[in-house]
């Protein structure tokens, strides 16, 4: 194995811990948001307003896909990512897929001060962005879970997250400790 995709709700700290992880492994990082802007030259927002979900899922799998190209990389998929297009097979098949865990009640307060506005979750009363987390995370819960490994993200720990990993997947733990002798 010589790719992670972290998957979770949207707010629940994947890009950070996705960049916190590849330091640690000295591998790649890619955040599939920033990629997928980067490859249509359009904000996923605007991108939205355009053209619609189904639209942006479509390319959002393609961007997936070359990333799952790449070796000695950590991938931080959009919260969306695994559940359309049959991408958490394809994910599961082509990397150790983690699950940032978080519960409704945290993913409320960092959705509430995010810096990051996300199309799905804009122009929400309080009582909708919670009904709107509570609603969807039932949902996605069923793709989420399919993960390899979950790590709870409520209290980020990048050297336990690091340590969960290494035993979980003894192939990973391999050609890391192959790569930080070289």
């Amino acid at each position: 194995m010589k790719r992670i995709l972290l998957i979770g709700f949207p707010g629940c700290g994947k890009s950070t811990i996705c960049r916190k992880l590849a330091a640690k492994f000295n591998w790649h990082h890619i955040d599939l948001d920033d990629a997928f802007e980067a490859k249509y030259h359009i904000g996923i927002p605007d991108f939205f307003k355009k053209y619609g979900e189904n639209a942006y899922r479509t390319c959002e799998t393609e961007v997936l896909l070359e990333a799952l190209k790449l070796d000695n990389t950590i991938i931080s998929s959009g919260g969306g990512t695994p559940c359309f297009n049959n991408n958490i097979a394809i994910m599961k098949q082509n990397a150790l897929v983690v699950y940032v865990s978080m519960s409704e009640n945290m993913l409320f307060s960092r959705l509430t001060n995010a810096k990051r506005i996300r199309p799905l979750v804009a122009n929400r009363s309080p009582e909708e962005l919670h009904d709107y987390i509570e609603k969807t995370l039932a949902i996605r819960r069923q793709f989420y879970e399919q993960a390899h490994l979950t790590i709870n993200g409520e209290n980020p720990n990048i050297e336990q997250y690091k340590q969960q990993i290494l035993n979980y997947c003894p192939q990973i733990s391999e050609e890391y400790a192959h790569d930080s002798t070289n």
